[in-house]
């Protein structure tokens, strides 16, 4: 799979969440987010005792200076879950660009890619591959 969506509970991790970001450059891999998923960086990086900056120029920038972030605007996304669900943004990005999820939540593992037929991986199997 050449598309991902990279969690925030993976991407605010110290050390992980930079290691995915050049594991994504060195395979070639494309990053799309969205505006809710950008909030949910900055609201996790605040949660961890992170400068939301971090997150944009650290974690980000990089990718974008490389062409491997890709800013998708809600409207063109399917809407494959309904708005109520939580993380129907993640299962949108996923559904939309046929994208895996790299995450640390086992909600989003077991339950999620599951009832939205979508494929997800733990953070640390993605680093390990």
């Amino acid at each position: 799979m050449e598309n991902v969506i990279i969690d925030a509970s993976a991407l605010v991790m110290r050390r992980a969440g930079r290691e995915i970001v050049e594991k994504v450059i060195e395979r070639c891999l494309k990053v799309f987010v969205n505006d809710k998923l950008l909030d949910e960086y900055r609201e996790a990086a605040l949660e961890t005792g992170f400068s939301p900056m971090i997150i944009m120029d650290i974690r980000l920038k990089p990718l974008e200076e490389r062409g491997k972030l890709d800013r998708v605007e809600d409207d063109t996304l399917l809407h494959a879950a309904p708005d109520y669900e939580e993380d129907s943004h993640i299962v949108n990005l996923a559904k939309t660009f046929n994208a895996l999820v790299v995450t640390a939540e086992k909600r989003i593992l077991e339950k999620l890619a599951k009832k939205y037929e979508f494929n997800a991986i733990h953070y640390k199997e993605f680093l390990s591959t």
